[in-house]
């Protein structure tokens, strides 16, 4: 006769219940939400850090005005983001010195880029170039020149110095899990009107762009005695925010 093998319970290995699963699930929804919080706190303080969100930056850009399309043009049906880049030597400075100019078109119709590098001796004024009046007055008073005498507008502004550039151009060859870690370590070299949701958008943006095949042009130019003169129907073709009209 086969006996019946009898089933002991050990006091020793808990119960699978019902309710202890639900205990686990809300304890595992409490440790997510818990890291998100840190997340989204380290984030805001980043954000209020004066990297971020510089009023006078925000202010100058507020302040310009729309560009219409000159004549014998049409303004492109495409869309883009037009990033204004301040290149410096020290950005902690409080009178840093401009070493370069770039305009950043990010064309997300396209999803394609082109980056405009702008003359230091470009005329902003009647006898300043970009160099002076940057030298004189500061990025946020440059915005709405370097606007004037491009005819171009800009979304945003950055002021960065060459190694917080290079990191940016490098935001295209970041993996996904690493964007915000890129972004975090931008903060220290720039500064910009943007706020944290903003700088990530770009990154984004960047990210999805393969900047090493950027269109990397000068800006078209004629030279006069004491400075240059950006042709700014001749950039607005090349970038592509103009187009010809038809006839």
């Amino acid at each position: 006769m086969v006996r019946k093998r009898e089933r002991y319970s050990r006091s020793d290995v808990p119960v699978a219940s019902k309710k202890r699963s639900v205990i686990a699930v809300f304890v595992l929804v409490g440790i997510v939400a818990l890291l998100g919080g840190i997340v989204w706190f380290l984030w805001q303080r980043a954000n209020d850090d004066s990297v971020l969100g510089d009023r006078e930056l925000a202010s100058s850009l507020a302040s310009t005005s729309n560009v219409e399309p000159i004549s014998g043009t049409t303004a492109s049906e495409d869309t883009f983001t037009n990033i204004l880049v301040f290149l410096v030597d020290d950005v902690s400075s409080e009178h840093p010195t401009l070493t370069g100019a770039t305009l950043m078109c990010l064309n997300r119709s396209q999803n394609s880029a082109s980056l405009v590098s702008l003359p230091l001796s470009m005329q902003v004024e009647d006898d300043k170039t970009l160099a002076d009046a940057f030298s004189e007055q500061g990025a946020s008073a440059c915005i709405g020149l370097t606007s004037q005498a491009t005819n171009m507008s800009f979304e945003h502004v950055v002021v960065i110095d060459n190694q917080g550039w290079s990191q940016l151009e490098e935001l295209s060859n970041a993996g996904g899990n690493d964007l915000v870690s890129k972004v975090s370590d931008l903060l220290g070299y720039m500064k910009t009107d943007m706020d944290s949701s903003d700088l990530l958008e770009l990154a984004e943006t960047v990210h999805s762009i393969d900047l090493s095949s950027a269109q990397r042009i000068d800006a078209p130019v004629t030279q006069q005695d004491s400075w240059t003169v950006v042709d700014a129907t001749e950039l607005g073709l090349e970038v592509g925010t103009l187009v010809e009209e038809q006839s």
